[in-house]
């Protein structure tokens, strides 16, 4: 999990959906923009799931494999939104992991 100092405020939320390049997949929207700092946060909505325990649970699952990914490609002054969509359900660990890795080539690519 990711400190509080490097998630994203909520007011700057709409500036990324304004600004920010977005990658669609099956699974996930990856909205990002250049900072000065990284920062990342994940939102799954209602839809995704209704027990806030499940969503908390994809919530941190995805946050550990993006911090993993960021770790491996020492990429740092990137600002990411990933928007975790009803598929993502049914998604086992490593498929997970294998679709944000490619996600995450084509954003470093």
């Amino acid at each position: 999990m990711f400190k509080k100092t490097y998630r994203i405020p909520h007011n700057l939320f709409s500036v990324f959906f304004k600004k920010g390049v977005r990658i669609n997949t099956k699974n996930f929207i990856l909205i990002w923009l250049n900072h000065d700092k990284t920062l990342v946060s994940v939102v799954v909505g209602k839809k995704v799931s209704q027990s806030a325990v499940i969503r908390n649970k994809i919530k941190r699952r995805v946050l550990s494999i993006v911090k993993n990914l960021l770790a491996l490609n020492n990429h740092k002054n990137i600002a990411l939104i990933v928007i975790v969509k009803n598929n993502y359900v049914n998604l086992t660990k490593k498929e997970s992991e294998k679709a944000l890795q490619f996600i995450l080539r084509k954003l470093f690519n």
